[in-house]
């Protein structure tokens, strides 16, 4: 992922968290966990973070309070 990677993600992702939605992102690998981390996504309220989809089906009741 590059800078125009991230850019496009955040803005899919700008109207879900402006509605106080909840994001998982499931399953990210390596070097894309990198550039979202360096530009600080996994300390944003509303991003939430699975090591993989079967993961985030489980903690998403949990998380979402559902």
């Amino acid at each position: 992922m590059d800078a125009t990677g991230l850019v496009a993600l955040e803005g899919t992702m700008h109207p879900i968290l402006k509605a106080h939605g909840t994001i998982i992102l499931a399953g990210v690998c390596e070097q894309p966990m990198k550039v979202l981390t360096k530009a600080g996504l996994h300390q944003r309220p509303g991003i939430l973070f699975a090591a993989n989809p079967r993961a985030a089906l489980e903690f998403a009741p949990i998380q979402l309070r559902i």
